[in-house]
């Protein structure tokens, strides 16, 4: 167990981000954009031809999880050979689960696997996916690349939606992207170039937890890593000057009046269980009458905080059951939370 402050992490922390697009989009191009000597290459795409021209450390041929355990330890603990790298890219995650399940059916003399090793398999790819994930509490960038895939949101046996998101086993590509830091489609805009779009759409997934990155940005992996590096900079250096603001803030009145609470005062007070429970049952009604939760997908980082934000934590127990990318799910769980607690603060005050 280790303690530690959470403004302090980001001076040793690394980066994590995923990559994902279609097939000769220029992933691995992008990837290689990252210093030459200092970069390892898990390479299970055996699609590096556009790293001829770099000087970059590669590891190919994976036989199966013991590899991939003994490049984790080698990394974590690093060993000799290993201390000088900054960078580890996995590419491809795809790659690497189809040749990991091919090799399991060699193993075994299968022609097909069954459901059983399909899952266990699955299992496998996530345990070493969150383990190399990690590294970056070691110091270490780490960088996956994905191909793209379409899903389907089906209602009533109709499709009414398809997203691009990561190809990965089925719903696994959830868990994926909640795995990282940050997540970005790589296009090509109308100049032909190359970008990275971590843009908040309904049309593909994405996201980002980094200080001043957002919408598209460079395919030029060192010249983001310098930008989020500069956006922790500044973000560690305004954290001082707020404590020090709230030190000098005068204490607000602990008693609000009836016009304070008839202004719609945004402040959230704690509701009672009873209360969360039929907040949470009328907003699922609004979004999913059917209760047909296969449909839904989880809550961005940005909206859940919201919710807790107006809810005092009420919603912590439905956050992943809908969808919340649309602005009027947003809208509609602000109004809701803030109609119900205005409504009790004045029942209590009429007591």
């Amino acid at each position: 167990m280790k303690f530690y402050r959470t403004n302090e992490q980001s001076k040793d922390k690394g980066i994590s981000l995923l990559i994902y697009g279609p097939s000769g989009i220029g992933k691995t191009y992008c990837v290689g954009t990252l210093p030459e000597g200092s970069s390892l290459f898990v390479d299970t795409d055996k699609g590096n031809e556009t790293l001829i021209s770099k000087n970059h450390c590669a590891v190919g041929d994976i036989e199966g999880v013991e590899d991939l355990q003994k490049l984790y330890e080698a990394l974590y603990y690093k060993r000799k050979g290993f201390e000088g790298f900054k960078n580890i890219i996995i590419d491809s995650v795809s790659e690497l689960e189809k040749d990991l399940q091919q090799k399991r059916k060699e193993k075994k003399n299968k022609a097909f696997m069954s459901m059983k090793e399909y899952a266990e398999s699955a299992e496998q790819i996530r345990e070493y996916i969150r383990k190399f994930r990690k590294l970056v509490f070691k110091g270490y960038n780490v960088f996956f690349t994905c191909l793209e895939m379409q899903k389907e949101r089906i209602v009533d046996g109709e499709v009414i939606h398809t997203r691009s998101v990561p190809q990965t086993s089925k719903r696994f590509y959830e868990e994926l992207c909640s795995l990282f830091d940050g997540v970005a489609l790589i296009q090509a805009n109308r100049q032909g170039q190359r970008i990275l779009n971590f843009t908040t759409s309904n049309d593909f997934m994405s996201k980002t937890r980094f200080q001043g990155i957002k919408g598209q940005e460079t395919s030029d992996l060192q010249v983001l890593i310098t930008k989020i590096e500069e956006g922790r900079k500044v973000k560690a250096q305004s954290e001082p000057n707020k404590e020090e603001g709230k030190k000098e803030e005068k204490r607000e009145p602990q008693g609000k009046t009836m016009t304070e609470i008839a202004k719609g005062e945004k402040k959230t007070e704690a509701l009672t269980p009873a209360t969360k429970k039929e907040l949470i049952d009328k907003l699922i009604e609004l979004h999913d009458p059917k209760r047909n939760f296969e449909t839904l997908e989880p809550l961005s980082d940005e909206v859940q905080d919201t919710i807790m934000a107006c809810t005092d934590g009420g919603f912590s127990s439905c956050k992943t059951l809908f969808s919340a990318n649309s602005e009027s799910i947003v809208r509609d769980v602000i109004r809701l939370v803030n109609n119900k607690i205005h409504k009790e603060r004045i029942k209590n005050s009429e007591k």
